[in-house]
């Protein structure tokens, strides 16, 4: 693998590293990468475009990096965003190429140590059908906590690519990114937000809360620990926690929302598609327009359901036709169940 690369890197792409230390004149400098670096760093294709900026910020230092410029290529297939700690933010630009910018936030060091720390951080691409975006960092001898590492992409008008990004730990924001394929994002810990994409959305994450808002498309959302809430999604809805609540208002598709700890709340002033949901431990609360057209089977293990539709209530199960039945609504729950009328 190292030797290959080195093969790329010196027969087939000049690599560029954003060196982001101050020079003579406060700008960042772009250096030629030496054989020495090729061991060590792929494919790096970046301009800076501003000057490095510190400042003290709360308990450390925050470090502003500029803004990276960076053509994506016409063979891009999918667009990475990956970080280990700090936060990703994604939006819509204005311009043809991907701008990215970054800071770096340092804490429990002198200034003096902060700036040599941010030096030796910042950003890494690798150019190709995958348009690898990498955030990497330096160490710290006197801080116990690695430095956390912020961007903010600017994505470009008419991108077909699917974008990815990726987080171990911090937070992921997406707002109106309307012009690419298939939208992934991920985080080990951290809270994920994602509004006004007119994209097909696929979110997990391990410990934290989803939040997802005005999709055009459809959304599979999944969550370990943590919450998840969805507001106005036009495509298919699918949702999933095993240890958290679900909520959906306004979902105008199908909907499958499964909880192994947690309640499930769901209302909309539109059925259309099928509704299955599930929960071993908790309450489901379902609500949906009086004039739709569906078929209901629900049922609860403890207590008697609730409804204020004309279905059938016998023992802890609601069934019956209301309408034409087009759509099918499953519900099962071990704790409370509720079906009641949107309107």
């Amino acid at each position: 693998m190292k030797g290959s690369m080195k093969c790329v890197l010196t027969g087939c792409m000049a690599g560029i590293l954003l060196f982001a230390g101050w020079e003579k004149e406060g700008f960042v400098a772009a250096r030629q990468l030496s054989e020495a670096d090729f061991e060590a760093v792929p494919v790096l294709q970046a301009k800076a475009a501003q000057a490095s900026v510190l400042s003290a910020d709360g308990s450390g230092f925050s470090v502003d990096k500029g803004t990276a410029s960076i053509e994506l290529g016409a063979d891009t297939k999918t667009v990475s965003i990956t970080g280990e700690n700090g936060s990703i933010e994604l939006k819509q630009g204005s311009g043809k190429q991907i701008e990215v910018h970054t800071t770096v936030f340092v804490n429990g060091v002198s200034r003096l140590e902060a700036q040599s720390i941010a030096d030796k951080s910042g950003i890494i691409v690798n150019r190709g059908k995958v348009l690898e975006i990498k955030t990497y960092s330096g160490k710290s001898g006197t801080s116990s906590n690695p430095p956390s590492i912020h961007v903010t992409v600017n994505l470009p008008q008419g991108v077909k690519a699917d974008l990815q990004a990726e987080l171990n730990n911090g937070n992921i924001v997406l707002s109106n990114v309307n012009s690419t394929g298939m939208i992934r994002l991920s985080s080990q810990n951290g809270r994920i937000t994602a509004k006004g994409s007119g994209s097909d959305l696929s979110i997990q994450t391990d410990n934290g809360m989803v939040d997802v808002s005005d999709v055009k498309k459809s959304v599979e959302a999944a969550v370990i620990n943590g919450n998840i809430r969805a507001e106005r999604i036009a495509g298919a809805l699918d949702m999933e926690t095993t240890s958290g609540n679900l909520s959906a208002e306004d979902a105008y598709s199908s909907i499958e929302a499964v909880s192994v700890a947690g309640n499930i709340h769901i209302a909309s002033g539109k059925v259309g598609g099928n509704w299955n949901v599930s929960n071993t431990a908790g309450n489901v609360y379902l609500a949906w327009p009086g004039q739709a057209d569906v078929q209901v089977d629900a049922s609860t293990s403890f207590g008697r359901p609730d409804t204020d539709f004309p279905l059938t209530v016998k023992g802890g199960r609601i069934s019956g036709t209301l309408g034409a039945g087009t759509f099918r609504i499953k519900a099962s729950s071990l704790a409370g169940l509720s079906l009641m009328n949107n309107n």
